[in-house]
């Protein structure tokens, strides 16, 4: 219901303002994080509405916190794509915009740092130009799989017990 919402003032703002105008990118950069935190599983939609919210908030002259709050969410879908080394592109790049800014008042700015820590931890090391070692592999291949699976359990129970038990 939220997406039905959230598209239909995309178009209004496309019409009222244009596709270039920041309210548009803004209603984008909703439209991606909502796809994301919900898990619709729908990562080139998200991706897709994103990039174009992040193109429009960096042909402008002001950089705001919405765009760090882009490049977040371009972050967090780079590393559900297992792409840890553009996923820390996306977030150095959140964290610069808001360096700039009050980042001691800046929440973002507190969510982007842990983001990037954990990012880096998956990388295998603290160190973010180390690559994934074996052993990380594996753990990741077995634990982000388990995660989601109880995560859909969680959100959809009903379902999966019809599936499960017949």
């Amino acid at each position: 219901m939220a997406d039905e919402y959230l598209h239909k003032s995309l178009i209004l703002y496309q019409k009222i303002y244009g596709k270039q105008h920041l309210k548009t990118a803004l209603c984008l950069t909703q439209l991606g994080l909502m796809h994301l935190q919900f898990g619709k599983n729908l990562f080139d939609s998200t991706r897709y509405y994103l990039r174009l919210a992040d193109n429009i908030f960096h042909a402008k002259p002001l950089t705001t916190s919405f765009s760090a709050e882009c490049d977040y969410g371009l972050s967090n879908i780079e590393h559900l794509k297992w792409d840890n080394e553009k996923a820390l592109l996306h977030i150095n790049k959140a964290l610069s915009l808001l360096e700039s800014k009050h980042r001691d008042k800046e929440i973002l700015y507190a969510l982007c740092l842990s983001w990037k820590s954990l990012v880096v931890r998956k990388e295998g090391s603290m160190h973010p130009e180390k690559k994934v070692n074996i052993s990380d592999k594996w753990i990741l291949l077995f634990t982000k799989p388990l995660m989601w699976v109880k995560k859909r359990l969680l959100i959809n129970c009903k379902k999966y017990m019809r599936i499960i038990f017949g």
